[in-house]
């Protein structure tokens, strides 16, 4: 009686190798206002709608594998994404985080067609 779920793509685990090219990324810094970076692919990505990936980190930093490596993988399955580099802790609080992505959501709203997602990782989500 019960159907199997349907496989849904997984996010592989990122190799040693890829993990370095993101370390101390300007990701790991914290921001003073918030900036969103778009990924390589953005500007020349087909298809209809973006996703902004938010990366967790405790609201004090923002992880540097939970941003580039997963719009790479967005990429890779023909979806145009930017990551969210949003105020963090101490200076600033939830609201303006909070802010940053509704303004980062209005900006994605004018530069391309569709509708536009949210992903976010911990604190990010």
């Amino acid at each position: 009686p019960y159907l199997p779920a349907p496989r849904r793509p997984c996010v592989p685990p990122l190799a040693p190798s890829a993990a370095q090219r993101f370390m101390g990324t300007p990701l790991a810094a914290s921001a003073a206002a918030a900036v969103m970076e778009a990924a390589p692919a953005l500007a020349g990505a087909g298809g209809h709608g973006t996703v902004i990936v938010c990366p967790g980190g405790n609201y004090e930093f923002l992880s540097c594998l939970e941003g580039y490596p997963v719009t790479e993988w967005l990429a890779r399955h023909g979806l145009a994404a930017a990551v969210l580099r949003y105020r963090l802790l101490p200076s600033h609080g939830l609201d303006e985080a909070l802010d940053d992505l509704e303004d980062a959501v209005t900006l994605l709203r004018r530069l391309r067609p569709g509708p536009v997602v949210a992903m976010g990782f911990s604190a990010g989500g």
